[in-house]
């Protein structure tokens, strides 16, 4: 179970407020075992991430970086003419 913030939390509402309308903590969400799985997906991607951009950046850093001319320049090509074919 994952537990998601009240609305009186995610809005800042006072102690005073909760106490008025009733609103006691977080309430419970119950994801579907999908939910959790893209979730979990999502997590792993972040880190993935994180951990490329770290390498590049020590890469750049270091002055090991190299950019193949080639792809780049492919790359560069196909998106011209992707921008091209949308107009």
């Amino acid at each position: 179970m994952v537990e998601v913030p009240s609305a009186n939390e995610r809005h800042g509402t006072t102690e005073s407020a909760k106490e008025e309308d009733g609103a006691e903590g977080a309430d419970p969400v119950i994801l579907s075992p999908a939910a959790s799985q893209i979730s979990q997906a999502a997590a792993t991607a972040r880190a993935a991430r994180a951990s490329r951009v770290a390498s590049l950046k020590q890469q750049v850093q270091s002055g090991n970086y190299r950019v193949d001319k080639d792809a780049l320049a492919n790359r560069l090509a196909d998106d011209a003419l992707a921008r091209r074919g949308r107009r």
